[in-house]
């Protein structure tokens, strides 16, 4: 996982350029799937895919006005599964337990 914040923008960014500039910097193999502007354009966010063999590769940027955030991390679906399973499981023992406690 790489993680960068970058503070002090002093202009406005323009959204099709910054997508241009992360589109030629990720290179090949890279798939943007989620692209969101904010009607005035301060806030912005790009998230890329790439497939590595048995992982996937994403990139993130979220850009807040005058600060930048980048994630780069490496996942393995099958774990990222698991742990959403986790997830699923201790929320519907939750609604389980506010059920029996409301009878």
């Amino acid at each position: 996982m790489h993680v960068a914040e970058l503070e002090s923008f002093s202009k406005p960014v323009d959204g099709d350029e910054l997508n241009r500039l992360v589109e030629e910097k990720l290179g090949s193999g890279w798939e943007r799937i989620i692209r969101q502007t904010s009607r005035k354009g301060g806030e912005q966010t790009l998230i890329f895919m790439h497939p590595e063999d048995e992982r996937m590769g994403l990139f993130i940027l979220d850009l807040d006005g005058s600060e930048m955030d980048v994630v780069q991390v490496s996942v393995d679906p099958g774990h990222l599964n698991e742990s959403i399973s986790e997830y699923e499981h201790h929320s519907q023992a939750s609604e389980n337990e506010r059920s029996e406690s409301a009878n």
